[in-house]
């Protein structure tokens, strides 16, 4: 079991890539497998100043979104492939960092968001960017 160096075929990208500056807290995490799918499950770390910063729950697919904003800074993150609670490699540490003035997108469960929808139509969405020419139409 380990970690590949070079992208595999037909993956996705590694994100946040190494030393990228980001404008959206918390990043949405990717990385390689390390074996075949259902070998292992995996756990995200992320550290900050050597200190432990987000731990993820483990996970069986390649990807994580924290459900918590990370503050401005800079922060390494890597990998561990676990069997029945046992880790049998790590990935190579990456570093990112969090702009000042980044965004606070943290996860949200979807279930949790469509509680916030109302049961009665109709439902109309519109972006934050369409609110006042909207509102200046509810009176014509």
């Amino acid at each position: 079991m380990q970690f590949p160096k070079t992208r595999p075929q037909a993956t996705n990208y590694i994100r946040p890539r190494n030393n990228e500056t980001l404008t959206i807290s918390p990043p949405g995490f990717c990385w390689w497998r390390a074996a075949e799918r259902n070998a292992c499950q995996y756990r995200l770390v992320v550290t900050q100043n050597g200190s432990p910063h987000y731990t993820s729950p483990l996970t069986p697919d390649p990807l994580h979104i924290p459900n918590v904003a990370f503050p401005e800074g800079t922060y390494t993150w890597h990998i561990e492939a676990v069997v029945d609670d046992t880790v049998q490699t790590t990935s190579d540490p990456l570093t990112f960092s969090i702009s000042a003035n980044a965004i606070h997108q943290p996860w949200t469960n979807p279930a949790q968001l469509l509680k916030q929808v109302p049961q009665e139509h109709p439902r109309l969405f519109f972006l934050a960017s369409q609110l006042d020419e909207v509102r200046a139409t509810l009176t014509t």
